[in-house]
């Protein structure tokens, strides 16, 4: 279980779901300019509360999550970068939207930078 405050700030959130195995963060919103600070805390927070508790893998939940810039794609790659160089590295499964195209090609260079750490996958669209 993750011990770590959600943030919600006008128009972007992060928040940790409770009692999730394995620990569950949905991101939601629009990450722009305003949320790289926070979301830069939140996920050395994230990092450091995995780690303590030697967790193998986290789930991070982007379905509703619809723009994020450069500086917080940065952002995830280097907390990426993290996982994989610093402790016991971890899984990080995402779960992204399909009808976000932006966000498959946002994290697919992620995935490459560190495929043992990443693991992508797409919310089933749904049906009328």
């Amino acid at each position: 279980m993750l011990s770590l405050a959600a943030v919600r700030m006008d128009g972007f959130a992060l928040v940790p779901l409770p009692d999730t195995t394995p620990p569950t963060v949905k991101f939601s919103g629009n990450g722009d300019t305003g949320a790289v600070v926070p979301l830069t805390r939140f996920l050395r927070e994230l990092h450091d509360n995995l780690v303590g508790t030697s967790c193998s893998e986290v789930h991070i939940d982007m379905v509703d999550l619809y723009f994020m810039n450069s500086s917080c794609v940065r952002t995830l790659a280097s907390w990426i970068h993290t996982v994989k160089t610093k402790g016991t590295p971890y899984r990080v499964h995402v779960k992204t939207n399909s009808r976000q195209s932006w966000q498959r090609r946002s994290l697919e260079p992620i995935k490459r930078l560190a495929p043992t750490v990443v693991v992508l996958s797409e919310d089933e669209p749904e049906r009328p």
